[in-house]
């Protein structure tokens, strides 16, 4: 008599059947990309079942019993797919370190974690924080949970960049620009716009009165080091823009300035080549 399936609640165990050279296979590939339970559910055994059949193949202990965790399995829970070598490159290209283990005859990147947040917190352009889930690495830094509030208000306004103007919307642009208290960039940010979008809109209104302009407003020490830092955190310009009110024109041509003429991208650029860009400020030189 044929030995049957036995059905576990919703799920196939087939723990006592003959694992066959293909299943093997799999699990050899598998077993260094995938927590227990992944494979356990795609060769449709019980996860005991893959750790004794793991043993029995040598494959040795299994990555989730380490303090490296899989690449593959880093850019899986950023919800990045099909995009492994490219992300690879990007991250060896700034200098990152991988450690290799190997399973058999294959070989696979793998991250620290501790290693990992410290690269990732001077590229943390490299993704979106908002969405990977709180605490999924395990405890995370502090400036980790800033970044995925910040990008949350990032999608947030963008989402509102595109949508429709409503009268309302159209009646309150219309109030803060004839207060003349407000900049281009005070306006976009209450009302969860960008600034472009604010300067089409008052265009297509036909509006003469412009924002109050921050142009005669004289740049302090601060604010030009917190320029410096938010650049090499790898912020992008609407962000520094929010944080110092000022508007993303303003920003640019400060930097410029700053660098002597280089733009924002030449200067991430040299940034994650590890070159050095200095900041000539101004405040500096007069010493």
């Amino acid at each position: 008599m044929k030995q049957k399936e036995i059905i576990k609640g919703n799920k196939l165990s087939r723990d006592k059947k003959t694992w066959r050279e293909e299943e093997d296979e799999k699990l050899i590939e598998y077993w260094g990309e995938y927590s227990v339970a992944i494979i356990a559910k795609k060769l449709e055994r019980t996860e005991d079942a893959v750790r004794t059949r793991g043993s029995y193949l040598g494959l040795g202990r299994h990555i989730d019993n380490s303090d490296l965790i899989p690449f593959g399995t880093l850019l899986r829970e950023f919800k990045v797919e099909n995009s492994y070598s490219q992300f690879s490159k990007k991250f060896i290209d700034a200098g990152f370190r991988f450690h290799t283990q190997k399973v058999k005859k294959n070989s696979f990147r793998m991250v620290d974690i501790a290693e990992f947040w410290e690269f990732i917190e001077k590229h943390r352009e490299f993704f979106d924080f908002s969405k990977l889930e709180e605490n999924s690495f395990g405890i995370e830094p502090e400036w980790v949970k800033k970044q995925r509030s910040e990008d949350f208000r990032r999608k947030a306004i963008k989402t509102q960049h595109y949508s429709s103007w409503t009268e309302k919307d159209e009646k309150e642009l219309l109030r803060l620009v004839r207060l003349k208290e407000y900049s281009y960039a005070e306006i976009a940010k209450r009302l969860m716009r960008s600034e472009n979008a604010i300067r089409r809109r008052l265009h297509i209104l036909k509006e003469k009165e412009r924002p109050f302009s921050n142009a005669s407003r004289k740049w302090t020490e601060e604010d030009l080091k917190t320029i410096d830092s938010m650049l090499r955190a790898g912020k992008r310009t609407e962000e520094i823009s929010f944080v110092l009110n000022q508007s993303s024109r303003a920003i640019v041509s400060k930097i410029s300035t700053l660098y002597s003429g280089m733009g924002i991208r030449e200067i991430r650029k040299k940034l994650r080549n590890g070159e050095d860009v200095a900041s000539p400020f101004p405040f500096e030189q007069k010493k």
